[in-house]
């Protein structure tokens, strides 16, 4: 327990002693007991000062341990269960566990979701959760509220005439046509676009995204700007708009 207590509170590692970093100790120890199958743990921490000198004291309650007896996702129709699962870091409970359970975990679990969502072109996406105590033990769902999904409705790229899209994206970009829109489509296609460049010659390469509303509803417009000098030659700069649509419930 000496080298847990060392690694979980902040006093240990450096930090000033002042209330955040007390109630940072508090919420690492609850969280570390949760994660243990003391769901109902109760962690008190009073900072003293005495004599010049300051001490923390944690009153530690586990309580009776319990375990994980269901955790479920609903509201998800456009993206399966099986495919949202894997990113929950609350985990049922099972022959040799009682299963992964923390407030941390949970708010982990909601934000991992999120991600995956906003990754699949769900910009306004809600995932809520709700903790239910069943005679000690612990049922956690997740509740998804999908929202429209942002869809790529055609691509246009103009002024690359000197470097082509067969050279800078010789196995196509995440961004096209029938695909969903979301940022971490863009920065797939940036980390793509300007390593090609780079592999090109083209030194000092840059990679600028914008995306504001088009004309209609939940349609957008990106222009993707990329600046790049090559070398022994003068600096150019390369704007591609693309006509990036994105329509809803498609």
């Amino acid at each position: 327990m000496e080298l847990t207590r060392k690694s979980l509170l902040p006093v240990y590692q450096g930090v000033s002693v002042d209330d955040e970093s007390v109630e940072e100790g508090r919420q690492a120890l609850m969280s570390y007991f949760q994660a243990k199958g003391f769901f109902d743990v109760k962690v008190d921490a009073q900072l003293k000062t005495a004599n010049s000198k300051q001490s923390i004291d944690y009153r530690i309650s586990k309580e009776k341990k319990h375990k994980v007896s269901g955790v479920t996702v609903t509201g998800n129709s456009q993206l399966k269960s099986s495919d949202l699962t894997p990113h929950l870091t609350v985990e049922k409970s099972h022959l040799f566990s009682p299963g992964s359970f923390s407030e941390r975990l949970v708010r982990s679990s909601v934000n991992n979701l999120v991600a995956v969502y906003h990754s699949e072109g769900f910009s306004s996406v809600q995932i809520t959760s709700k903790i239910m105590n069943a005679g000690g033990d612990v049922q956690v769902s997740f509740h998804v509220t999908e929202g429209p999904r942002d869809i790529v409705s055609s691509i246009k790229i103009e002024g690359a005439d000197t470097y082509p899209e067969a050279e800078f994206a010789p196995e196509g970009l995440k961004l096209a046509a029938g695909q969903p829109y979301s940022q971490a489509h863009v920065q797939a296609d940036r980390a793509n676009i300007i390593s090609h460049y780079l592999k090109a010659g083209y030194l000092n390469s840059s990679f600028r995204e914008t995306a504001a509303a088009a004309s209609k509803p939940t349609h957008i417009t990106s222009m993707l700007c990329t600046t790049y000098t090559k070398a022994r030659r003068s600096k150019r700069v390369i704007c591609s708009p693309w006509d990036a649509r994105i329509l809803s419930n498609v």
